[in-house]
């Protein structure tokens, strides 16, 4: 494998953290996983825990509209798109830290980034809605039944096509990577259309309970899927810390290797 000039000497042989002897100097290389891990982890047990808390105390409340995880515009939301955000940036950081001639290519990390500020997007304004005048106008004009909340077929289609695309770039990063990322991917894409549409489906037969606890199951797989994502992506970069005559110096530099 090529090796990232700006890392050589720099990665220790453990891929995770610990100081690198250089000429003359010591050198760390750190990385982002543990503290993201944690912070993103709590706040989401959380959040998890206050919407369950405010859906058996009162469903009516303000509580339950600002906390709710199956609600929109509110706390919960929030949290979903900031972390799709933070994936965004990653890829954005990845992309400018990018040397000429690597696989995945700097604009494939810029086409993803803007794919996860999209989603943001939709976290945040609910643009995904829209996509059940799709299935309503198939209903009226084919009879094509509406089994559960319309915009869950018409989307998991376009999840599909954009998934395909997605796959490919994803299969050319380091294997560690694949897996979290991948597995990130497949909760969030389980909890947004199939336990979705087994909400949908309690909400249309009346088991409100049953919704309840299926939209409450559908968010906590999203948002774990999230968080893993951006974890994988993390392992993309690392933190170069080296001492100068002015104290300490850190930089940010890519994984070295990741190159085929």
């Amino acid at each position: 494998m090529a090796r990232d000039p700006a890392l050589v000497d720099v990665t220790p042989a453990s891929p995770r953290t610990g100081p690198v002897r250089g000429p003359g100097t010591e050198r760390v290389v750190t990385t982002l996983g543990r503290p993201v891990a944690v912070v993103t982890l709590t706040v989401t047990v959380v959040l998890s825990a206050l919407s369950a808390a405010t859906v058996l105390h009162d469903t009516t409340s303000e509580w339950f509209r600002a906390l709710s995880v199956g609600g929109e515009a509110n706390v919960p939301s929030w949290w979903s798109a900031t972390l799709l955000l933070a994936c965004s940036v990653v890829c954005v950081l990845v992309a400018v830290l990018h040397a000429g001639g690597w696989r995945p290519g700097r604009g494939m990390f810029l086409l993803v980034a803007a794919g996860f500020a999209a989603l943001s997007l939709d976290e945040t304004a609910s643009l995904h809605e829209r996509l059940g005048y799709v299935a309503y106008w198939a209903r009226d004009a084919f009879g094509v039944p509406i089994p559960t909340y319309a915009w869950v077929g018409p989307g998991l289609v376009v999840a599909l096509v954009v998934g395909f695309f997605f796959a490919r770039w994803l299969l050319q990063l380091p294997r560690d990577v694949v897996r979290l990322v991948g597995a990130g991917a497949v909760l969030v894409v389980v909890g947004a259309f199939g336990l979705e549409a087994a909400a949908g489906l309690a909400w249309q037969s009346g088991s409100l309970g049953m919704m309840y606890a299926l939209t409450a199951l559908e968010e906590l797989f999203e948002t774990v899927g999230m968080v893993l994502a951006l974890l994988g992506l993390l392992r993309l970069l690392r933190v170069v810390t080296v001492p100068t005559g002015a104290g300490l110096r850190r930089t940010l530099a890519l994984l070295d290797g990741l190159a085929p």
